[in-house]
C-alpha cells in the first residue's frame, strides 16, 4: 500500500464519520473498556487524522498498523464487511507500483 493509497482510504473513512456526525475526540483513558459506539468512533476519527501525520512523516509501517486497528473497529461495529475492507486496501487499477 502506497502513501497515497493510505491517504485515500483515511480520507474515505473520515468522510464517512463526518457524514455520521461523529466528532473527532481522542480517548483520554487508554486503560478503560468501553462499549460506547460514539466514543469508539470518535477515537477512530481522531486516529485517522493521526494516520495522515504518520504518512507525512514517512512512518508508513506505523500508519499501516493504525489503519488496521481502524478497520478492525469498523468491522467489529458492523459498519464494513471484510470484503469492503479488502477492497479499500487494494491498489488502484492505475497504480503503477502495484500497491507496493
Amino acid at each position: 500500500m502506497t502513501a497515497d493509497k493510505i491517504r485515500e482510504v483515511a480520507s474515505k473513512y473520515k468522510e464517512t464519520l463526518t457524514n455520521l456526525n461523529i466528532p473527532v475526540n481522542k480517548l483520554s483513558d487508554y486503560t478503560a473498556y468501553t462499549h460506547n459506539r460514539v466514543a469508539i468512533l470518535s477515537h477512530v476519527h481522531w486516529m485517522l487524522y493521526e494516520v495522515d501525520k504518520l504518512v507525512n512523516k514517512g512512518k508508513l509501517e506505523k500508519a499501516f498498523r493504525w489503519l488496521g486497528c481502524i478497520q478492525g473497529c469498523f468491522f467489529s461495529l458492523g459498519m464494513l464487511s471484510l470484503e469492503d475492507l479488502k477492497n479499500d486496501s487494494r491498489p488502484n487499477p492505475t497504480d503503477e507500483e502495484g500497491g507496493q
